[in-house]
């Protein structure tokens, strides 16, 4: 089975490089006024226009943002905190704002988010992941609690805090598709294939009929992510030696496998027809799963025997 295994590696490594993408393009929105302001003072190339069209900009944003917490009725005191501490260069400023805002109101979100965001970039790892779990005590549907700390988690190498907020993720998100990839490959790491079939079909079918939370990422490259999710769903199931699944599902999604990437065609079909040699014992389905595959069915001893005697 190494070939298998192989091909499992290889698409299991390519989803975890596509979640990681994600949980940084979530912390990235999550930071936009932050990433906007820079770090350091303005190089002496930058002209004064472009510095105040920036400043301007974060101004217009922060106050599209504050428009949105008073909406959600977060208290004017953990707002203007909020703000005071986006706004302050300094960490420790920062973070003892972020807290003071927690502290006016534990409804300010935004404040716990990017408190935990701080302690990441600070790599003060467990002290993110301890605020953002605490946020879930109020907000267990936000998609960017769940994102940071699982960067939180991984951070710490604390494995069992990771699958622990996958698990979290799948109950409190049931249509978002990041918590059923996660847990897809932790079980596929742990050897358990049969256990990660199930999620692995669930996201196929957020992938198929979901609205993905309108989250241009998933949107814009939704083919390509269901494509990974049934090679790897397929690989998943010779491994987990549901073998005729794996050839029935490969024949159900064949062709649209093939338009997103007809390179990958050749190397799955090579494996299920090797694992089909299980049911040479039974001749009806082996032949019939040949068939399905668009393989030759080899000619039996006896026809030949009778063409000669003719």
């Amino acid at each position: 089975m190494k070939g298998e295994h192989r091909i499992l590696k290889f698409y299991a490594k390519e989803f975890m490089k596509k979640k990681i993408l994600s949980v940084f393009l979530f912390l990235a929105t999550t930071l936009a006024v932050n990433a906007a302001q820079p770090k350091k003072p303005a190089k002496a190339s930058k002209t004064n226009t472009t510095v105040n069209a920036q400043s301007n900009q974060n101004q217009q944003y922060m106050d599209v943002l504050k428009q949105q917490m008073q909406n959600a009725g977060i208290k004017k005191s953990s707002i203007s905190s909020y703000e005071k501490a986006t706004n302050s260069k300094q960490e420790v400023e920062k973070e003892k704002l972020y807290k003071k805002a927690i502290k006016e109101d534990e409804k300010n979100i935004y404040a716990y988010n990017d408190l935990g965001v701080l302690y990441i970039n600070q790599k003060k790892f467990q002290e993110a992941a301890n605020i953002l779990e605490e946020s879930l005590k109020y907000f267990n549907q936000n998609t960017s609690i769940y994102q940071n700390l699982l960067i939180a988690y991984r951070g710490a190498n604390n494995a069992q805090g990771y699958a622990n907020t996958v698990a979290k993720m799948v109950n409190n998100l049931p249509e978002y598709p990041d918590g059923y990839s996660l847990g897809a490959n932790i079980l596929i790491e742990r050897g358990q294939y049969a256990q990660a079939v199930p999620y692995l079909e669930k996201l196929a079918s957020i992938y198929e009929t979901g609205n993905l939370n309108g989250i241009p990422e998933y949107v814009q490259n939704k083919n390509v992510y269901l494509n990974n999710t049934y090679a790897l769903l397929i690989v998943t199931l010779v491994n987990a030696k549901q073998t005729q699944k794996a050839i029935d599902t490969f024949v159900a999604k064949r062709e649209f496998m093939k338009q997103i990437n007809p390179g990958n065609d050749n190397q799955i079909l090579e494996m299920l027809q090797k694992v089909n040699e299980e049911f040479k014992t039974n001749k009806q389905v082996y032949e019939s799963n040949l068939r399905k595959l668009q393989l030759p069915v080899p000619t039996t001893g006896k026809t030949t025997s009778k063409k000669r005697r003719k």
